[in-house]
């Protein structure tokens, strides 16, 4: 190690041993989630209020050309929805109205044959 550089145990830190240095986190922001839940949201939002302009910032022309093409593609549709309302998981609740199928395969096992 070099003269010039102190040693590592002799270096003052800024944060205490276990102490983070982003208490907070990164950011929950979500700018293309946002412009899709401010354009579906819109109850009187028309095709005419979706065509691009030019002020109109990168995420908000993304965002208009996903709903544009979601009145023709599923999986846009599915894009646009899984951003703003999440992603759809199987319900695993005990209700008891849900209806329950159980499948037991009952197989024979092979004959062994004797060698």
């Amino acid at each position: 190690m070099p003269d010039n550089q102190p040693q590592r145990s002799n270096v003052l830190t800024r944060w205490k041993p276990g102490q983070s240095g982003n208490p907070g986190g990164r950011p929950k922001r979500k700018p293309i989630t946002e412009a899709y839940r401010k354009l579906i949201e819109n109850e009187n939002l028309t095709i005419r209020a979706l065509k691009q302009r030019e002020e109109d910032s990168i995420v908000d022309a993304l965002a208009k050309s996903m709903v544009i093409r979601s009145f023709v593609d599923v999986k846009a549709v599915a894009e646009v929805t899984d951003r703003v309302e999440g992603r759809a998981t199987p319900d695993e609740s005990d209700d008891p109205n849900r209806a329950r199928l159980t499948i037991v395969f009952d197989i024979p096992r092979p004959k062994q044959v004797a060698e």
